[in-house]
């Protein structure tokens, strides 16, 4: 590995570590719980918080499943997107520590809203 110098990326200025197979490793500082870990430029997440996020948001998808299956919850394809109004594909979660608390969107309209929120582990 050679010695970390640093690049301007995407507006800023990075500090890179190169020689990993993975191509450019920078240190950087977690937007959830603030320590410093070295990863892909483009991350903002340190591996601990991406995993427990990643966790809970698949536990949540789980639950929605769970209670489609007993006929708790309608199948999202039945219903109608709560923002436009066209027909539902999907549930969306606002937050993953809620897995129930979810309303049936369409895929565009998904997207549009964005990811659920973050937590620290």
């Amino acid at each position: 590995m050679t010695k970390p110098r640093f690049r301007w990326k995407n507006g800023m200025w990075r500090l890179v570590v190169r020689g990993h197979l993975r191509g450019d490793q920078v240190i950087g500082c977690c937007m959830h719980c603030k320590q410093s870990f070295v990863g892909h430029w483009l991350s903002r997440s340190c591996p601990a918080c991406r995993e427990t996020h990643y966790a809970r948001r698949s536990r949540a998808g789980a639950k929605v499943a769970q209670a489609i299956r007993r006929g708790e919850l309608a199948p999202a394809a039945g219903a109608t997107c709560v923002d436009c109004g066209a027909p539902a594909r999907d549930y969306d979660h606002r937050d993953y520590d809620r897995p129930l608390d979810v309303v049936p969107v369409c895929r565009g309209c998904n997207k549009r809203r964005g990811p659920a929120i973050w937590k620290a582990a």
